[in-house]
C-alpha cells in the first residue's frame, strides 16, 4: 500500500481572487496565489547611490537621472510616506541631499537634474560605507518606526575596491538594509550579486537607452517593500513525481506588504501602569503602528483609557482625518488616582465596537489592544474570554515586569502578548504587532494520493478557492 502525503498549508483569505494553476512541466505543478498589482510606492527611506565616474560621460548621466526622476514620479513625497536621500560617487563619494533634505518632489527632482557629473574612478565600497549614514535618525532616517531601508546602487563599470565591497555590502544587510544594484554596460555582474545579495535585487542592462526598461519593474519591486509591517502571504506548493510515482511536497512562503484587512481597532490604555513621564513613548507606539497599518480607510481606530472606570478618549472614527487621529492621541492626559480594575474595562469596552448587519456581511475584524503589566485589582479572565467569544481578538503590550501568564489570559494567543523591558523599546515592537494585527489566515488541509494524484492536482485547485 502506498504512503499517503499530508501537507498542512496557510492560506491566505485577503485576496478573494482565484489561484493560477501552473504546469511547468508534465511532473511539476505550482500553485500560486497572486498579489495585487501595487500601484504606488507608499512609505520608504530610500538612497541612491549614483556612480559619477568619467566611464559614464554627460550624455549617459542624464539618461541614468532621468532614470532616477521615473522612480521618483512612481512615489508618494513626503515624511509620512517616501523620503529620498542621494549619493554620488567617484574616487571620493559626496552626500548630494539627505533623507530629511527634502518634503516636496518637485524640490528633488530640481535638484538631480542640475546635478553635475564628477569624473574620475569608480569605488562603489567607499560610497556605500558614506551612505550608511544617511540611514541614521539624525539624517531623517524612520527605521525604528519600521520603515523599509533601502540602498540604490546604479554602476556602470567595476569597483575600484573590490575588496572591501563583499564586506560592506554584508554589514549593510545585516542591519536590515535592502540594497538593489542596478548594473550597466560594463558593470560586473558578480559585484551586482555582491552587493544586492540576492540574483532577485539586482538588473543589468547592456545600455543607458534601456534603463527605462526596468522601471516598472522595480519600481513595483519597491512598491511591495514600501509597505514594511504589512503582511500578506502567498504560497507555492510543489509536488514533484518522481520516476517511482512518488510524491513528496515543499512549502515556499513568500513575503508581500498589503494590509488589506477591514478593521475596528480600539486602544486601551491601563493608566495606572503607564508612568507619566513614559506616556509619550506609547503614544509614539500608538501613531507609528496606526501609519504602517492605515491604508487610506481600511480600520476605523478608538482610544480609551482606564483606572477603576474606563474613560472614553475617541469614539471609533471620531475624526475627519489622520492628521486629526494622531492629534488626538498626542494630546491624551492619563487618568489619575483609583484602582486597576481590568475585568470592569474589558466588559465596558465592547460599547465601542460596533453590531450592525453591515459589520457582519463586509467581515470587518474588531479587534483591541491593551496597554497592561496584567496586575488587576478585578478578576479579569472571564471578561476577557468573553470579549473574545464575541470576536474581539485581544492584542496586549506590556512593559517591565508583566507576568506572561496573566497576558495570555487576556490575549489567549501567545503570538498576541508582547513585552519589552523598557518604554524606549517599544518603537522595537511596530512590526511585530502589525504583523500579527494584518493577519488574518485559515488552515486548510490539502491530501494528496500517489494512486489518484492525476485527478487530485487538478482538484486541489478547486478546494482551495472553496476554502476561500
Amino acid at each position: 500500500m502506498r504512503q499517503k502525503s499530508w501537507v498542512r498549508v496557510q492560506c491566505s483569505r485577503w485576496y478573494k481572487i482565484s489561484y493560477y494553476l501552473i504546469l511547468v512541466m508534465p511532473f511539476v505543478l505550482i500553485i500560486a496565489k497572486p498579489a495585487h498589482k501595487c500601484k504606488r510606492i507608499n512609505r520608504l527611506d530610500l538612497v541612491f547611490v549614483i556612480d559619477s565616474s568619467s566611464s559614464i560621460g554627460e550624455t549617459n548621466y542624464i539618461l541614468m537621472s532621468n532614470f532616477i526622476i521615473g522612480i521618483i514620479n512612481k512615489s508618494d513625497v513626503g515624511k509620512d510616506h517616501v523620503q529620498f536621500g542621494a549619493v554620488k560617487y567617484s574616487n571620493n563619494p559626496e552626500i548630494m541631499f539627505k533623507l530629511n533634505t527634502y518634503s516636496k518632489k518637485s524640490d528633488i527632482i530640481k535638484f538631480i537634474q542640475d546635478n553635475m557629473l564628477l569624473k574620475g574612478h569608480t569605488y562603489t565600497a567607499k560610497a556605500l560605507q558614506l551612505s550608511a549614514s544617511l540611514l541614521t535618525k539624525e539624517n531623517g532616517s524612520r527605521k525604528d518606526q519600521g520603515v523599509p531601508q533601502v540602498l540604490m546602487v546604479i554602476t556602470d563599470g567595476e569597483s575600484h575596491d573590490r575588496a572591501i565591497l563583499d564586506s560592506t555590502s554584508n554589514e549593510l544587510r545585516k542591519k536590515g538594509t535592502i540594497i538593489y544594484a542596478i548594473g550597466i554596460k560594463d558593470a560586473n555582474h558578480e559585484e551586482l550579486e555582491i552587493m544586492a545579495g540576492s540574483k532577485d535585487y539586482w538588473f543589468y542592462m547592456p545600455s543607458f537607452e534601456g534603463l527605462e526598461n526596468i522601471t516598472t519593474n522595480l519600481s513595483n519591486q519597491l512598491c511591495i517593500n514600501s509597505r514594511p509591517g504589512n503582511i500578506a502571504y502567498f504560497f507555492l506548493l510543489y509536488v514533484m513525481l518522481s520516476p517511482q510515482d512518488s510524491i513528496s511536497c515543499f512549502i515556499n512562503w513568500i513575503l508581500f506588504a498589503e494590509c488589506d484587512i477591514e478593521a475596528e481597532l480600539v486602544i486601551l490604555a491601563d493608566s495606572r501602569s503607564i508612568p507619566d513621564k513614559e506616556l509619550k513613548s506609547v503614544k509614539d507606539f500608538v501613531i507609528n503602528l496606526l501609519k504602517s497599518i492605515i491604508n487610506k480607510d481600511n480600520i476605523l481606530v478608538g482610544m480609551a483609557q482606564f483606572s477603576n472606570t474606563l474613560q472614553e478618549v475617541f469614539q471609533l472614527g471620531a475624526y475627519q482625518n489622520l492628521p486629526e487621529l494622531y492629534s488626538k492621541i498626542t494630546n491624551m492626559s492619563l487618568i489619575t488616582g483609583g484602582s486597576t480594575l481590568i475585568g470592569h474595562a474589558l466588559r465596558e469596552v465592547k460599547t465601542f465596537f460596533k453590531t450592525s448587519k453591515e459589520r457582519v456581511a463586509r467581515s470587518v475584524n474588531q479587534k483591541l489592544l491593551i496597554f497592561t503589566d496584567g496586575r488587576s485589582d478585578d478578576e479579569f479572565p472571564q471578561a476577557a474570554k468573553k470579549l473574545r467569544d464575541e470576536g474581539v481578538e485581544i492584542h496586549a503590550v506590556a512593559v517591565g515586569n508583566a507576568t506572561d501568564s496573566k497576558l495570555l489570559q487576556i490575549t489567549n494567543s501567545p503570538s498576541r502578548k508582547y513585552k519589552v523591558d523598557h518604554y524606549s523599546d517599544l518603537k522595537t515592537l511596530v512590526n511585530h504587532v502589525n504583523k500579527e494585527i494584518c493577519k488574518e489566515t485559515t488552515e486548510l488541509l490539502v491530501f494528496v494520493s500517489c494512486q489518484i494524484a492525476s485527478l487530485l492536482l487538478f482538484g486541489l485547485l478547486d478546494k482551495i478557492q472553496k476554502s476561500i
